[in-house]
């Protein structure tokens, strides 16, 4: 499945950014991540089983995400690792200037960090909750953590969009926090419990408090 995560141009229109995802619906991780640069500011057009056009790639990874990509000014674009988990070094493409845009990188961690999963199914058995998150072995501070809802039994074939770049059964994205703790109260209640994880719920950059009719309640924040 391809899905575009974020796709902007510049401030004066000579150039387009457009952060591409192929993954399935299962995976938290990505497969491949292409950062496509194209001139001017018409839709970025690619259709799933086009060709890719290689020299409007500026990078490609494997086994990454979130990776994002933000205008400097209109000749200077940084793409950077949002807790990807996945050094630069695995690039299989990292160019430094494409056309008259100067490429940088930030935030790329110099060891590959874990992905890590934990989760609860309902008392039911028609709901699973999972977290998953990156850290180091040594670390209990994780990059980026993302907590989700899935029906069972567990569907790799579903169809789903992605909204605002988030896949919708994602009821939470925080990064930088310590492990949460996922409970049900009941078939229909979940609860995702900050146990001194130091983070506030408006440091998170994706919050839902309804999935699959699943009512969401968030307890120990940081106020």
């Amino acid at each position: 499945m391809e899905s575009i995560d974020s796709s902007t141009i510049n401030q004066d229109g000579s150039s387009r950014v457009t952060v591409l995802r192929e993954s399935t619906n299962a995976a938290l991780t990505s497969p491949w991540i292409f950062v496509y640069l194209t001139k001017g500011s018409a839709a970025f057009n690619k259709k799933p089983g086009d060709r890719i056009v290689t020299d409007q790639i500026a990078f490609e990874i494997s086994g990454a995400w979130p990776v994002r990509a933000t205008w400097l000014d209109n000749t200077r674009l940084q793409i950077w690792c949002d807790g990807c988990g996945a050094p630069l070094a695995w690039a299989s493409k990292k160019r430094d200037r494409v056309g008259n845009v100067e490429v940088t990188y930030a935030d790329f961690p110099s060891v590959p960090h874990q992905l890590q999963e934990s989760y609860q199914d309902n008392p039911g058995g028609t709901l699973r909750a999972e977290q998953f998150y990156y850290t180091l072995s040594d670390t209990p501070i994780s990059d980026s953590t993302t907590v989700r809802i899935e029906p069972l039994p567990l569907s790799y074939d579903k169809k789903l969009e992605r909204i605002n770049g988030h896949w919708p059964e994602d009821v939470l994205e925080l990064a930088k926090t310590r492990p949460l703790f996922l409970r049900w109260s009941n078939d229909k209640t979940l609860v995702v419990l900050c146990d001194k994880c130091g983070r506030k719920l408006s440091d998170a950059s994706n919050k839902l408090d309804s999935v699959y009719g699943v009512h969401v309640r968030f307890e120990g924040f940081v106020p």
